[in-house]
């Protein structure tokens, strides 16, 4: 029974090991996305804010000049064909 419990132990031990490795590399892990983090401050996202309000206002312009564009089509006579860019 004696020799069993040292397996035993050596395979604790050695998963022990293994789990230290590992929250190691998470620790660092984490530390680098933290440091990563320190960089986004009020302002970067009151600029994503203002990038997002841009971008609607945008797309109504775009809607708006579709409109412009099929009425003039319709008026000459011209086929309109809309391209979407996915």
């Amino acid at each position: 029974m004696g020799g069993c419990s040292c397996k035993y132990i050596d395979i604790l031990l050695f998963e022990i090991q293994k789990l230290k490795k590992e929250n190691e590399k998470l620790s660092t892990e984490r530390r680098m996305l933290r440091n990563e983090l320190a960089g986004l401050d009020k302002d970067f996202f009151d600029e994503i804010e203002d990038l997002k309000h841009a971008l609607q206002e945008s797309v109504k312009l775009n809607n708006q000049y579709e409109k412009c564009l099929k009425r003039i089509s319709a008026t000459y006579g011209l086929a309109f064909t809309l391209y979407s860019v996915t």
